[in-house]
């Protein structure tokens, strides 16, 4: 008969997020330069707080640093109103050793001991950025105006940060609760094994997406990852639980070793989705690349788009689903589970297969099962040619039995 024309997975397209350290430039301060021309008048309080700063003995150890932060401030009685003015009289010491974390332990320090329910910390005029602004935040609403450094929010219990810019690496690391908002982009590992809380990203966000995370939502409305970097560096990588939504692309390894959890994105993703989960949800709206689900334990994956080559390969447990085709050799080397492709698949449906079920509801090409060794294939739609030689395993057409071995 004449061959099916098998309508092969089309090249994916990722919109690749650059390494945001390289994109942010260290998140230099915006053009807009009007408050270097503010000028603080240095009433009594603000000289106490200098006297103070002068005086706070920073530590490498974070919680030793923060602890002697909370030292030096404990004596004064701060408004809110004095601790913007601070924040903007920072820039005669930023070019002191460790500026940028002893900064943010300070100025964390000082709003904790407060008693406002809300303060502004003005960045804008920095060329380096304070980190760590609102380290164990427990009810204060926080607005930074302008961008800000890593670990923001970082052990945080409640409250608000609101980011009026772009900000950098580990945000909301380590968070039980509270929310975070930044404006910009943020850079990588954002989430990182936080328990509770929400962490939302308006612009595009780097690798490490919810990195462990145990719990929270994290949201990024731009991309997130880095096609370029190396190593299993995807959104949700070792997830245990708690839900990730990208709005725009994901790059590879999107929940690689997830444990538990959803993840859904949007966009398009890279390859290897899902590799060695063990448990978990990921929701692919658009298009995935090659091996989906490769050596996953357990867990759901569910491609709404067209996926790649090798969709379940070495697959162990678990349940993949594609909504559109697939390309060459589906479920091939697969132990278990089930794979389901609503669309056409490639060639070599099942190749190497030793066990699990694979059901496509479109045609497949060539040598469907070749070297099959167990499992089951069912095919609902056109095929151009079973293998020879199949060890082991069934296959059914349109539910009939051709294969018995």
């Amino acid at each position: 008969m004449d061959g099916p024309q098998i309508a092969r997975a089309p090249a994916i397209e990722i919109v690749p997020v650059l390494a945001m350290a390289n994109r942010f430039g260290r998140y230099k301060p915006e053009e807009e330069k009007a408050v270097r021309k503010v000028e603080v008048v240095e009433d009594e309080t603000l000289k106490r707080l200098k006297e103070a700063w002068k005086a706070f003995k920073y530590n490498k150890r974070a919680r030793y640093s923060y602890k002697n932060a909370l030292a030096a401030v404990k004596p004064l009685n701060c408004s809110a109103s004095d601790v913007e003015k601070f924040s903007i009289a920072l820039v005669e010491f930023q070019n002191e050793k460790d500026f940028n974390e002893k900064a943010g332990f300070f100025l964390s320090a000082l709003i904790n001991n407060g008693k406002s329910s809300h303060y502004v910390i003005v960045t804008a005029h920095l060329v380096v950025l304070p980190d760590n602004i609102g380290c164990k935040n427990t009810k204060r609403y926080i607005s930074v105006e302008g961008p800000a450094g890593d670990s923001i929010g970082k052990l945080m219990k409640s409250g608000t940060i609101v980011v009026n810019g772009n900000a950098g690496h580990l945000i909301g690391s380590r968070m039980k609760g509270g929310t975070i908002t930044v404006e910009g982009n943020v850079g990588h590992r954002i989430g990182s094994r936080m328990k509770g809380g929400t962490i939302t990203v308006e612009g595009n966000a780097g690798e490490w997406v919810g990195e462990e995370m145990k719990g929270g939502i994290i949201t990024v409305e731009g991309n997130a990852g880095d096609e370029t970097a190396y190593g299993r560096n995807g959104v949700g990588y070792g997830m245990e639980n708690g839900t990730i939504i990208v709005n725009g692309n994901a790059c590879k390894l999107v929940g690689s070793e997830m444990k538990s959890g959803i993840i859904t994105v949007k966009g398009n993703v890279g390859v290897c989705v899902g590799e060695a989960m063990k448990g978990g949800t990921i929701i692919v709206d658009g298009d995935a690349g090659d091996v989906v689900g490769i050596c996953m334990r357990g867990g759901s994956i569910i491609v709404k788009g067209n996926a790649g080559d090798d969709v379940g390969f070495d697959m162990i447990r678990g349940t993949i689903t594609v909504n559109g085709d697939a390309g060459d050799e589906t479920g091939a080397g697969m132990k278990s589970g089930t794979i389901t492709v609503d669309g056409n698949a490639g060639d070599k449906v099942g190749a190497s297969m030793n066990g699990g079920i694979i059901t496509v509801k479109g045609d497949v090409g060539i040598q469907c099962g070749k070297r099959m060794e167990g499992g089951e294939i069912h095919l609902e739609g056109d095929y151009e040619g079973i293998a020879p030689g199949i060890k082991d395993g069934k296959i059914y057409h349109k539910g009939k039995l051709i294969v018995d071995k």
